[in-house]
């Protein structure tokens, strides 16, 4: 039977109350994590919806009920020889006290124990074929009692047996258990017990829950070898009464032998171990590591630092002051894409400030409505209440990839354009472009720091961030470091070629464009806006990422177990390439096991990844959700068909014909697509060369010419600016 199990993690999630992190592991026994606050579940096969709901609502049960002490310690105390068979007896009754609180809690599952206690008695999991019930233990009898009890006729009980049934049925402490263990312990065979021992130090005053304490882990698993799991995985409806014969108690110590452990949980966890899959090692949970993002940004005040001004600076001075008249022509030029971008943002702030208004009477009489008080009741003084706007700002990052080098000078002018009109309209605002680190370079002065990881978490590749641009830079300092972008940008205009003006002092080699660091950008972007909305105030945070492709995946995740310390703590994890490999789900299709799973730890929500696509979008998920902030994608692409064939198949997952043709006719038609892609707010696939020009060329033609050639280099002249302005109104409408 197919079990949705990403259903069944959510349903532990909400049955503990609180967000925990629930991992399906090629483990034999179920256990919950304390200090991490995580539950481990076996990949469970074969088994129905009610036998799952059993096994997790009684883990679950075990977290939100079980204190956790040293229980190896504790048995010791009751049996310093015999700890293991303790452990056992105490884990059959502390099993029937948090079943009988977790259906306590939640009464729907009462259903999903009687149901699964009575699958599991059918396919003989106890091991009760063929043998009558008055053959077994004490303690046996009492496991019988509490899981199977409604679907059992009579299970045999002496009269003093029947007082300690009725006690357990009405333990509600950990402590009670203990005393209880300890008297059933030393009333079964021949054992050293000390009645009086003093086992207040192994509990807390206080909470007797999960939540408060700190051990390491806690295990449900079968006693091997009297070593055991601590507590079982599988519970049942144990409220309900069975018929208690008088028959008198048979120990499981018979010629003064030390007592055994429960033989029928042990047939209980052997046949649950045979119904996990041992032959699959889990899906890989990818934590989103917690960094501190000024390790890996170059700030602003001195990212321009003195290679790249030499660079700049040491051009003869004709070139030089060609590249000034080219800046200051594009500024000009861009004066009027500002203006646009600023009148469309202020109408839509203010449209929504005044569909927020309230007008109110305001109890003062208004002079001009008196002569009307005969026919109108409403002579008063209206008073209009207009709340505060939103605050607005902008996080971007810029692709300084090599892949990015034909459409690299453009995609720059119209970032220098959102900056222009974020200085207008006094919105905050910093600009980061993403570069990859060459191993050689890792000791220079560029950041490629190793963050501090915890177990599971994503390891980055070397990278480092620029902060480019930033409305912290005033006057002065914001010109300069615009122009110095300016120049970068016209230094690829041809790709990798290099301008004549560059002489005595080579291109700065950490300026250079390498990989697609793009995930790492994104997990550094956590902290950097968590810092920007602390810093600025801003209620409406927006992130734009200006790239043409995907990040690369992770290689591996950082695994602290004694296994791979070799490996320098890396376990290496595998992620198909979508440009080779259909990638199927989706990160919105849950419906399967993923192989794969972004984790965020501060939300504890888990998003499927099944390919290197998928990787990004999880990020961006986690991002939105945990900063409820919009994330805009501009995806350029250059003049191949193959590379917007590859954006829309694999970005906008359109993988039919039918689809791609729309995409298509859209996008010839209109120079840009705007698409709905996974972890996005909205994501924009725009035609990179000249198109995304934004200077403004005059309108030339010959006189004498026909008013049907006038007509036609006039559109033409102007497609480019509509579709600028288009793209552009519709990105305020995001933003506003």
């Amino acid at each position: 039977m197919s079990i949705n199990k990403v259903t069944k993690n959510n349903l532990a999630k909400l049955l503990a109350t609180e967000n925990i992190d629930v991992e399906h592991r090629n483990v034999s026994t179920a256990a919950f994590d304390v200090k991490n606050r995580r539950l481990i579940l076996p990949i469970w096969e074969n088994v129905s919806n009610d036998v799952y709901d059993l096994l997790v609502g009684h883990e679950v049960g075990h977290a939100l009920f079980t204190p956790q002490i040293e229980i190896e310690d504790l048995c010791k105390s009751i049996d310093e020889n015999n700890a293991g068979t303790v452990k056992s007896f105490l884990n059959v009754v502390e099993d029937a006290r948090i079943e009988k609180k977790i259906k306590r809690k939640f009464n729907g599952l009462r259903k999903n124990f009687n149901n699964g206690y009575a699958e599991l008695l059918e396919k003989n999991f106890f091991g009760l074929e063929g043998r009558e019930l008055d053959s077994y233990s004490f303690i046996d009898r009492i496991n019988i009692q509490f899981k199977l009890g409604s679907h059992i006729d009579v299970i045999p009980f002496s009269p003093e047996e029947k007082e300690v049934i009725k006690r357990i049925d009405n333990l509600e402490t950990f402590e009670e258990v203990v005393d209880v263990v300890k008297e059933i312990y030393a009333t079964t065979g021949d054992s050293e017990t000390e009645k009086n021992i003093d086992d207040s130090e192994f509990f807390d005053d206080d909470d007797q829950g999960f939540g408060d304490q700190e051990v390491e882990e806690t295990t449900s698993g079968p006693n091997k070898n009297d070593e055991g799991g601590e507590e079982t995985e599988d519970t049942t409806d144990s409220d309900e009464e069975s018929d208690l014969d008088e028959e008198p108690s048979v120990g499981n110590g018979p010629n003064n032998e030390p007592p055994q452990d429960s033989e029928t949980q042990r047939n209980l966890d052997r046949e649950l171990e045979d119904l996990v899959d041992d032959k699959s090692d889990g899906p890989n949970y990818i934590g989103i590591p917690n960094i501190n993002s000024e390790d890996f940004v170059i700030d602003q005040s001195e990212v321009y630092d003195k290679e790249i001004r030499e660079w700049i600076y040491t051009a003869t001075p004709e070139d030089l002051n060609e590249l000034k008249e080219e800046y200051q022509k594009f500024k000009k030029d861009s004066i009027k894409t500002v203006n646009y971008l600023v009148k469309e943002f202020e109408l839509k702030k203010n449209a929504e400030q005044h569909m927020r208004a309230q007008v109110n009477k305001s109890g003062v009489l208004d002079v001009n409505k008196l002569h009307s008080y005969r026919f109108c009741e409403d002579v008063f003084k209206r008073v209009t209440t207009l709340p505060g706007g939103k605050n607005h700002g902008l996080v971007l990052f810029l692709d300084w990839s090599g892949s990015m080098s034909g459409s690299f000078e453009s995609t720059v002018k119209q970032l220098l354009n959102l900056a222009y009109f974020c200085k207008k309209v006094n919105i905050p605002f910093d600009v980061y472009s993403f570069h990859s680190v060459h191993p050689m370079y890792q000791d220079s002065t560029v950041k490629a720091k190793t963050p501090t990881y915890t177990h599971n978490d994503y390891v980055l590749d070397n990278f480092h961030l620029k902060n480019i641009l930033s409305s912290r830079q005033k006057g002065k300092s914001f010109e300069e470091a615009a122009f110095i972008l300016f120049c970068i940008a016209d230094h690829f205009k041809n790709g990798y070629s290099t301008r004549k003006y560059i002489s005595s002092f080579m291109f700065p080699s950490d300026w250079s464009l390498g990989g697609t660091p793009l995930n790492e950008a994104i997990i550094t972007g956590f902290d950097i806006v968590k810092k920007f909305r602390s810093k600025y105030g801003v209620s409406k945070v927006n992130v734009v990422l200006l790239t043409d492709g995907d990040g690369h995946p992770p290689n591996g995740i950082y695994n602290d177990e004694p296994e791979y310390g070799k490996s320098y703590g890396v376990k290496t994890i595998r992620i198909r390439d979508e440009r080779y490999y259909r990638h199927w789900p989706s990160v919105g299709e849950e419906d399967i096991l993923h192989r794969n799973y972004i984790v965020d730890k501060e939300t504890k929500k888990e998003y499927g990844v099944n390919s290197r696509t998928d990787v990004t979008r999880g990020l961006l998920m986690a991002m939105r959700e945990r900063f409820d902030v919009n994330v805009i994608g501009y995806y350029i692409a250059d003049s191949r068909g193959s590379d917007f064939r590859s954006a829309v198949t694999y970005q906008l997952d359109a993988g039919d014909n039918e689809e791609y043709t729309k995409y298509k006719k859209e996008f010839g038609k209109n120079g840009f697509v705007v698409g709905e892609q996974v972890g996005y707010t909205a994501f924009f696939i725009i035609k990179g060369g000249k198109t995304l020009d934004t200077t403004t060329e005059k309108l030339d033609v010959d006189k004498g010419v026909t008013k049907r050639v006038l007509t036609t280099a006039f559109k033409k002249h102007n497609k480019s600016k509509l579709t600028n302005r288009v793209v552009l109104t519709k990105f305020v409408e995001l933003i506003s």
